[in-house]
């Protein structure tokens, strides 16, 4: 199942980090450490940017930790473009 929510909806359901952590680096251990339900992976794709639920290797920018865990049962899609 996907759901797909605004940026701004995001925001308040899901309380992220203020900052982006980069994919290498102490920033990427962190993320590796942290809980995948608590992950968000922000990723390049053909029609814009989108923060995506869980851990993605695969056209990824960057990620958030939230403070607010998703359910691993359902995709999440944010768009940002």
């Amino acid at each position: 199942m996907i759901e797909n929510i605004s940026y701004d909806e995001w925001l308040m359901t899901y309380s992220p980090e203020e900052a982006m952590l980069e994919t290498y680096g102490e920033d990427i251990a962190r993320v590796v450490a942290t809980d995948t339900n608590l992950i968000w992976t922000l990723v390049e794709t053909d029609y814009g940017e989108l923060i995506s639920n869980g851990y993605a290797y695969v056209n990824r920018i960057g990620y958030y930790i939230a403070r607010v865990p998703h359910d691993l049962e359902k995709q999440i899609l944010v768009d940002v473009s």
